[in-house]
């Protein structure tokens, strides 16, 4: 594995190398952010705190990172936690010692056991409760996520199926926060100006590749076993969503998993040519992985925020010819 000093340099030349113009990329706040980005490559110093305040700096607004640290001090935030905590024990795969990880990188994180609980890994963990399930016979051995915030859920998710190989379509700088993470979470990644094909990323030995959005595109047709999306397609331009969804009908073998504020069945999504080819080849379920937790107003901003309110809704798509 690369040492500290050199993730630096791969990010900054991957950063640097990346093409803007990707039709497939919106940035939110993206002057913000932009600026603020260059600004720090200018000084490597600079670069290295960047990477590290995943929890007070503005690079990690909108991927659930520092609104944690606020509601941590109202005095609802030990009641709604405790319900997120019971909502894990209730799961028969896993525990809350799976979701907790040594402090890293100033998030804020619920004390357990010398360690800590991102409280955003209530939610992960439900949903991979859910996907062993699902594969509690043979895990899949591609996985490809649209949008993973800063990596939490695909850390997760490669500790339950280490044998699996992680593809993580993003958007910068979001992109470079969660190769950072995982890579210092203790997975080999790939970084997208590293990547020559998918068979040599399945044969190699990384965990993880990370894709510009229109990379998505260099994926074979029907490589994918799983495919995942959380908390974001309905929140792009329609544009964007149908495009993703006729590439997760190309690529995909076995089953798409989405869990957003609103079906994407019946969606404006829903309406586009590219869906309904898709929707016809799958067999649909909606369902809940969870009981939703409901509170007073400012509770129910937490929840809001740990994505556990009852408008959250799953859809599991099957292809007609999966497993």
């Amino acid at each position: 594995m690369d040492n500290m000093d050199n993730i630096y340099k791969r990010l900054y030349k991957n950063f640097n190398d990346y093409n803007r113009g990707d039709s497939l990329a919106i940035w939110k706040n993206r002057k913000y952010r932009e600026a603020h980005y260059f600004k720090c490559l200018s000084d490597l110093s600079s670069y290295k705190e960047l990477f590290e305040s995943f929890g007070t700096d503005g690079i990690t607004d909108g991927i659930n990172c520092e609104h944690f640290h606020k509601y941590s001090t109202w005095s609802e935030f030990n009641n709604v936690i405790q319900k997120a905590e019971n909502l894990v024990k209730k799961t028969k795969n896993i525990t809350l010692d799976d979701l907790s990880i040594e402090p890293i990188c100033q998030l804020y994180g619920v004390p357990y056991n010398n360690k800590i609980i991102p409280p955003i890994f209530y939610k992960f963990g439900l949903i991979l409760n859910d996907l062993i399930n699902l594969y509690n016979i043979n895990p899949p051995k591609t996985i490809l996520e649209i949008g993973a915030g800063y990596g939490g859920f695909p850390y997760l998710t490669l500790n339950k199926f280490p044998n699996s190989k992680y593809i993580i379509i993003d958007i910068q700088p979001t992109l470079s926060v969660s190769s950072y993470f995982l890579h210092k979470m203790g997975k080999n990644i790939v970084l997208p100006n590293e990547f020559t094909s998918l068979d040599s990323f399945i044969k190699s030995d990384s965990d993880c590749l990370f894709l510009h959005p229109e990379q998505i595109r260099d994926i074979p047709n029907k490589s994918i076993d799983l495919c995942i999306n959380m908390d974001s397609l309905l929140e792009i331009p329609i544009d964007i969503q149908i495009e993703y969804i006729s590439q997760i009908n190309r690529i995909l073998i076995d089953h798409f998993h989405s869990n957003n504020r609103a079906k994407l069945q019946k969606s404006l999504l829903s309406n586009s040519s590219q869906y309904k080819d898709f929707y016809n080849n799958c067999e649909y379920r909606e369902y809940p992985i969870y009981e939703p937790i409901q509170g007073n107003n400012r509770e129910n901003q937490i929840i809001f925020q740990l994505t556990l309110s009852p408008q959250y809704q799953t859809e599991l798509f099957t292809l007609h010819n999966g497993k």
